[in-house]
């Protein structure tokens, strides 16, 4: 019998990290289980602190799903800052960051803006954009700028 040496996997098997940490903090997912692992929450713990089921944790850190924007608050609190890039300029993109950091729904910010939840999904979309005074409004209500270089 021929026994062959691979050596490329035995060197994959060299770094061993626990099963429960994740190699690259991609997701928000990833960066929940890092932060629960690291403080020695486990994950029913975790669970009763956003008021979840240990499923909803479990999916979450798995990344089958991805949290509602209403729990962002609390799990931004839990992390100690925003996990996710924030540094793209485009309206779209601080749109859906400041809902994100707010826990805000369209509806929700629409309603602070008095406008309808579409049109507050258009702009998040790309679909439409704001005209140049309804643009000014929203930066000036939402203050977007102060909030990012706080979360930052």
């Amino acid at each position: 019998m021929l026994l062959r040496y691979w050596p490329k996997h035995e060197e994959r098997w060299k770094i061993a990290r626990p099963a429960h940490y994740p190699y690259q903090l991609l997701t928000l997912g990833d960066h929940i289980r890092k932060c629960r692992t690291a403080k020695g929450f486990k994950q029913k713990d975790m669970a009763k602190l956003l008021k979840v089921s240990i499923h909803t944790i479990v999916n979450w850190e798995n990344n089958r799903s991805t949290p509602q924007k209403h729990f962002y608050p609390l799990i931004i609190d839990f992390i100690g800052f925003y996990p996710l890039e924030i540094n793209d300029n485009k309206l779209s993109t601080q749109i859906k960051n400041y809902r994100s950091i707010h826990g805000f729904s369209y509806k929700k910010l629409g309603e602070l803006i008095n406008v309808d939840a579409s049109t507050i999904r258009s702009w998040e979309k790309e679909y439409n954009k704001p005209q140049i005074a309804m643009k000014k409004r929203l930066m000036a209500e939402l203050k977007m700028e102060k909030t990012y270089s706080a979360a930052a």
